[in-house]
């Protein structure tokens, strides 16, 4: 494998959402081809994407009116994570911009069918609570006043109910219905345990279709409105996630997650039976059927292939829409991804892609870990992973305890318990590598989440690693949780049981890696974003005055311009770069 330059990886373009357009003849979709994200149009027949719109910041998130005439979508400028909503019409010829109270949730958002109003979740203070936005007017009315997490809000199709999830307690929530005008809430999962989520409507507005873990593992469930029992697609091996009705309501897609394999398919309700469609190996998203229901538009990559968006139709023909990559990019040169398992230290079995360089021989290896922590790897496109095998260097990518993909408690074991269970599985990746013949040495890294494991293991483990990395990670729990942001401080209490830092000081000292320094022996390179609002920058300046006050080895580099989640081609570009230039310096 020829080694690939970080200017040709980071020249392919990003495709994000998408949505079709009233007629099903085109689909709208954002991108950052021009350096910022926008919308554009791309028709089925033709093959050059014509841009919507021309925004001075990043559009995050887009929903197309039901009579296909306007476009309203979220977006910010700096990273702040401050999302305003804006309108435009189907050409992009005017925006306008509208006043929210609070701070709008870059995920919710829907339009009404038979009206300018849009529903949104917004916060304000420490509550969350659902709103709608007149388009006409400008007028911000809220309907509930409980404050609780929310998410997925979903206008029925005659416009009278709005379906979300609603977190009633730790690890617990529901799918509820909210009448506009009176205000009364109805729980349509009040016998469920877990975490239930994701409604969506069929098109007579009698059913709904949902998400859940009541039984230990995700799986899809449909009740009827205004309330009813429960049936659910027949059980497989893997999690079932992200449904949508099809137009005649007599099928849902849906995509099975197998292992990090993100498959596409479609359940047959009269029939009761699935059937895949799209590909066999990678990963499919954001899957969606046109509105005339006679094809499916979804977003595919794989570990060779950046994400493009695909069309299938009723014929199962599929069709590639968007060519992100120049031609300077072999598809066929891309390491491929493997699925490897390996035992933990309590003999659990723990999943794990694994790149290895084509050369015969042993070779360094970077353990990567990915953010969340209630995330995974994915058999999925990752241009750093990428570099790093053209470069000699082999790449381990596991989902420790606490990502998704595996069930309810591989997912919640980290539960006030960071840098537990996910520790011991880090050290048993360790294990694994260092077979005798198999990797010379091992480095460890990872962004956000990733880069505190990553971090832990360094102090923890400190004979392990030749090498480390952490990216935008917090490296003392009692700072980031006084000074994250409010929806991530809610989200440490709610899902991983996060007390306040005056009630348990040895919680967060025991798992705050900044004050274990002393123990650290491999060379750290430190990546931050200096507008970060959920790590911010003031936890690399705690780390970088313990690395100075024991004599370590460590670089840093910092952005001056970007948020949590870099959004500029340029910025991936220098990231990749330096993280590479720092592991073959250190490894080879």
């Amino acid at each position: 494998m020829r080694e690939i330059a970080v200017e040709l990886l980071s020249s392919i373009k990003k495709i994000g959402l998408f949505h079709w357009n009233k007629e099903s003849s085109s689909l709208y979709f954002t991108t950052d081809i021009n350096g910022t994200w926008d919308i554009w149009e791309i028709n089925l027949k033709e093959s050059y994407p014509k841009q919507v719109t021309v925004f001075s910041g990043n559009v995050m998130n887009f929903k197309v009116s039901p009579d296909g005439e306007k476009i309203a979508f979220l977006s910010e400028k700096d990273g702040s994570e401050k999302y305003s909503l804006s309108v435009t019409d189907s050409r992009g010829r005017s925006v306008k911009t509208f006043p929210a109270k609070g701070i709008i949730e870059i995920t919710d958002m829907d339009w009404c069918p038979h009206s300018n109003r849009i529903v949104c979740i917004e916060k304000i203070d420490k509550k969350y609570n659902i709103h709608i936005i007149s388009t006409d007017t400008g007028r911000d009315e809220q309907i509930t006043d409980s404050g609780e997490l929310k998410r997925d809000v979903r206008w029925s199709p005659d416009g009278n109910h709005i379906a979300f999830f609603s977190m009633t307690g730790k690890k617990e929530g529901h799918i509820a219905v909210i009448s506009p005008e009176d205000g009364n809430i109805l729980n349509l999962t009040p016998e469920l345990k877990g975490v239930n989520s994701y409604p969506r409507w069929s098109r007579d507005g009698k059913s709904i279709v949902f998400v859940s873990d009541n039984d230990g593992i995700k799986r899809i469930g449909i009740t009827s409105f205004p309330g009813g029992n429960i049936t659910w697609l027949p059980e497989e091996p893997y999690e079932q996630n992200l449904p949508e009705w099809s137009p005649d309501g007599k099928e849902i897609l849906y995509i099975s997650n197998r292992e990090g394999n993100m498959d596409l398919k479609v359940f047959n309700i009269p029939a009761r039976k699935s059937k895949r469609s799209g590909f066999s190996c990678g990963v499919t998203s954001g899957a969606q059927w046109s509105r005339d229901g006679q094809s499916i538009a979804f977003r595919y990559h794989s570990s060779s292939i950046a994400p493009e968006i695909f069309v299938s139709s009723s014929d199962n023909n599929i069709k590639r829409l968007t060519f992100s990559a120049p031609s300077g990019v072999d598809e066929t040169e891309m390491a491929e991804a493997e699925l490897i398992y390996y035992k933990s230290s309590d003999n659990k079995k723990i999943p794990a892609f694994f790149y290895k360089p084509s050369e015969a021989g042993t070779y360094p290896c970077l353990l990567w870990l990915h953010g969340g922590p209630a995330s995974q790897h994915f058999n999925g496109w990752n241009p750093f992973i990428q570099l790093l095998v053209s470069r000699g260097i082999a790449v381990l990518a596991p989902n420790i305890r606490g990502s998704t993909g595996q069930g309810r408690d591989f997912e919640y074991a980290l539960y006030r318990n960071w840098g537990g269970p996910d520790l011991e599985d880090v050290v048993s990746a360790a294990s694994y590598l260092r077979r005798p013949g198999f990797i010379e040495k091992i480095a460890i890294g990872g962004g956000s989440y990733g880069g505190y494991i990553a971090m832990m293991a360094l102090v923890k483990y400190p004979d392990l690693w030749a090498a480390g990395i952490n990216a935008v990670g917090p490296v003392n729990l009692s700072s980031f949780y006084k000074n994250t942001t409010r929806w991530m401080r809610n989200l440490l209490i709610d899902k991983y049981g996060f007390p306040e830092p005056e009630k348990d000081e040895a919680f967060y000292y025991d798992s705050s890696p900044v004050n274990f320094i002393e123990h650290l022996k491999a060379p750290l390179l430190l990546i931050y974003n200096e507008k970060d609002v959920r790590v911010p920058v003031s936890e690399m300046d705690q780390l970088v005055e313990k690395l100075k006050k024991y004599d370590k080895e460590y670089e840093k580099f910092l952005f001056h311009d970007e948020g949590h989640s870099s959004l500029k081609s340029e910025s991936d570009m220098k990231r990749y770069s330096v993280m590479a230039d720092f592991l073959v310096r250190k490894l080879t």
